[in-house]
């Protein structure tokens, strides 16, 4: 027994089956992770491909989520996860791309720690499965958890392989979200050939035209952006008003929290992981143990962790901004998606020094614990088993895209309307993936002129709560009505207890500019509502949705 499980494709197989049973058994009645807009990720690639779209050119528009959008708004058509969505269903190629991050995740990180003999050698399937099997975001976690493959370009770089390290690198930019992942990665790089070349150590210098080659797989990979940026003289990005006023930003995070947990859009890692590695780290001290690479990865993730939470810094932030809007509107923190990794690696290197056997026990009681905590099916699951889902319920991605009522709701809707339909209560992206065409939406650059527009209707409401006031002008990457009363990342779910879902008073938007200005006729709305200037066309409760959902019609 102890044998087979040092067998690295036996543990991939196996911990594989594991993490993926409940997606196996439970299909679309699977729990759907809906944290930090992973609805939106998943319908933006749903429009492209529903409107055939992926290779538009920049220039042309994309007409029904957030009105219409250039096309560059959107991802580009050249990353491995547009591959998955034109090809397969969108819930198959959700499912795709975490098998891919699980397998990419896997065969790299052991690789790796083989290459470095980092470890002992029975351990390292196992130490491969647990950074496989951690919350990576779905819409960055491909880039994340392919990290290791940066090492082995460098070396084929090193080795004058340069086929390989070119192909090696190609698939890496291609599988990565450019915006999330690269620029952070190449402004680390950065920052650690200027420290080589400070420091006079030639031998780990990164090769100039390899980084170059890096910097341009990047553009040729995100032309579409670039053109947005550089050459699309009528578009201002809403960016341009982060960050005004001293404000933060939208992360406020400092780095203890950072590097105790990582964050939701990078990879999310429990707290038990960089606790070990400190205990053990002071325990190696005590007792002399042989730290090897324990020291520089514990102090990289510190480092890291530090230089994330600098970077939400106001004054920081400002200065940033006032040489460019585009520079203080980038989420430089972005390197904390870089944290887990450092701290894993030195949890490895301490973790060398204990007993075989009962260090391999721990590591498989560490995965199962990793698996009922920071996964999300299996967390759901368990939350629901053990009777505690009445605190934060999570809906099946059936129930949350509740394809039912939304044949009801488009018979509601008259075949000859060409308008828009406004949304409260409900992500706007739900509607989008079901091909109906919203006035409001998430996107992470859309033109400063909608959230202007958006604004115009909720400007009242808003200033009835500040701090939704400040979250709309300060970030507004969701173009949402937002109202005063509830916040909008608490979704208004009917399960497990439908009377939690409040009644709001009359709401202060101007619905005349959205009727007649903003092409708007409809609202579908999660709250059930009171204004006169709103006619209630039908109700849609079914038992199997997570929504109970009514149709207004905005007829002042």
């Amino acid at each position: 027994m102890y044998m087979r499980f040092t067998n690295p494709f036996l543990i991939y197989l196996i911990g594989g089956i594991i993490l993926f049973l409940p997606v196996l058994i439970l299909g679309e009645d699977v729990p759907l992770p809906i944290s930090d807009q992973l609805d939106s990720n998943h319908v933006w690639y749903k429009i492209l491909k529903d409107q055939e779209a992926f290779f538009r050119a920049p220039w042309e528009k994309i007409d029904g989520y957030l009105g219409s959008q250039y096309r560059f708004t959107y991802p580009s058509p050249f990353r491995l996860i547009s591959l998955l969505y034109a090809v397969f269903p969108v819930f198959y190629a959700l499912i795709l791309l975490k098998v891919l991050i699980y397998s990419v995740g896997f065969a790299s990180f052991w690789a790796f720690l083989n290459h470095l003999s980092l470890g002992k050698s029975s351990q390292r399937g196992l130490w491969a499965l647990i950074w496989a099997s951690l919350a990576f975001y779905p819409f960055a976690g491909l880039g994340i958890a392919g990290l290791p493959i940066l090492y082995f370009i460098y070396l084929y770089w090193k080795a004058k392989r340069y086929a390989w390290a070119c192909f090696l690198l190609a698939c890496y930019v291609l599988a990565s979200d450019s915006v999330i992942v690269l620029i952070p990665v190449v402004f680390l790089l950065a920052m650690v050939n200027v420290a080589f070349y400070l420091l006079k150590i030639q031998s780990l210098k990164i090769p100039l035209p390899l980084f170059i080659l890096f910097l341009f797989l990047i553009g040729v990979k995100e032309y579409q952006l670039i053109y947005g940026l550089a050459f699309q003289n009528d578009f201002i990005s809403h960016r341009v008003e982060f960050f005004a006023d001293g404000h933060i930003g939208q992360h406020y995070f400092y780095a203890g929290s950072l590097w105790m947990l990582g964050q939701l859009t990078g990879v999310s890692h429990l707290f038990i992981l960089p606790v070990l590695s400190l205990i053990l780290f002071l325990r190696g001290i005590q007792k002399g143990w042989d730290l090897g690479y324990a020291l520089p990865f514990l102090f990289a993730s510190f480092f890291l962790s530090l230089m994330s939470a600098a970077f939400t810094f106001p004054p920081l932030v400002n200065w940033l901004s006032s040489l460019s809007p585009s520079f203080g509107s980038f989420n430089w923190s972005r390197i904390y998606q870089l944290i887990p990794l450092f701290i894993l690696l030195s949890l490895i290197s301490l973790w060398a020094n204990l007993k075989t056997n009962s260090a391999q026990t721990a590591l498989i009681i560490l995965f199962l614990i990793q698996l009922g905590i920071g996964n999300y099916e299996w967390r759901s699951l368990l939350k629901k088993a053990i009777g505690v889902e009445a605190f934060s319920y999570n809906p099946s991605y059936k129930e949350f895209y509740d394809t039912g009522s939304y044949e009801e709701i488009k018979q509601a809707i008259p075949n000859s309307y060409q308008g828009y339909i406004a949304h409260l209560g409900i992500p706007p992206a739900v509607s989008s993936y079901h091909g109906i065409k919203t006035r409001d939406g998430y996107l992470p650059s859309y033109d400063l002129k909608d959230k202007k527009a958006i604004r115009s209707v909720i400007h009242l409401e808003l200033e009835k709560n500040e701090a939704f006031r400040r979250n709309f002008d300060y970030w507004g990457s969701k173009a949402y009505l937002i109202q005063s009363h509830h916040p909008e990342w608490v979704l208004p779910f009917k399960k497990p207890d439908p009377s939690a879902i409040p009644n709001l008073p009359p709401l202060k938007f101007d619905w005349k500019t959205l009727r007649e200005k903003e092409n708007t006729r409809y609202l579908l709305s999660a709250f059930p509502l009171t204004n006169k200037q709103l006619t209630l066309l039908s109700k849609f409760d079914r038992p199997e949705s997570v929504w109970s959902l009514h149709l207004y019609q905005i007829t002042e």
